[in-house]
Order: structure tokens, then sequence, then C-alpha cells
């Protein structure tokens, strides 16, 4: 029997890519869970605003976590756990590249 299918919008495609990219770097299997739940929840707040994973950068980044904290939640990712998404779908070709994007997510 399998789960329930997952909803990831506008990053679904990303997962499974994701998902590898995370075991080659040495991430626990915990912490590459809480990274799939972070990825779907970025990636349906994208459809929810209409914007398409090509478009993911810093500032969309930044509305998504503003989007998070006016949202009582028990867990939601900050800024740091964003950066390896943001990082692998540069990678990928998929987010367009930008210089100092650490800085400007740390902040």
């Amino acid at each position: 029997m399998s789960g329930p299918k997952r909803n990831d919008g506008q990053l679904g495609a990303q997962v499974e890519g994701y998902r590898a990219w995370l075991v080659r770097r040495g991430y626990t299997p915990g912490t590459i869970r809480n990274m799939l739940k972070d990825i779907g929840r970025v990636g349906r707040w994208l459809s929810s605003e209409g914007l398409r994973a090509e478009e993911l950068n810093e500032q969309v980044l930044s509305g998504f976590l503003s989007a998070q904290k006016a949202v009582v939640t028990r867990r939601f990712p900050g800024p740091r756990a964003l950066v390896p998404l943001l990082e692998f779908l540069r990678y990928s070709g998929i987010a367009p590249a930008a210089s100092r994007w650490r800085q400007h997510l740390a902040s």
C-alpha cells in the first residue's frame, strides 16, 4: 500500500532530483525528509501565488518566509534552511543565478 500522493506544486518535478542531490551531499534521512517537506511548502506557495519555479529567487523566497511567519505552524523553514534548495535549483538550471544570495537569505 502506498502513502498519500504528495502535492509539491510548482516544484513537484524537482523533488526526486533534490532528494538525490541531498543524499550525495551526505544529509541524514531525517534532514532530507524535512527538506523535502520544505520544497513542497515552497512549491505549493509558488502555485498559490501564480509563480513558476523559474521565478524563484531571493526576493520570492523572502515573500514565502513572510507568508509562513504569518501562518501559525509547528515548523516552518528559516532562511538558512532554504539555501540548499535555491542552490540545487540554480545548479539544475531552473532558478536564475544571482550574486550574494547567501547573505540576502541570511538577513
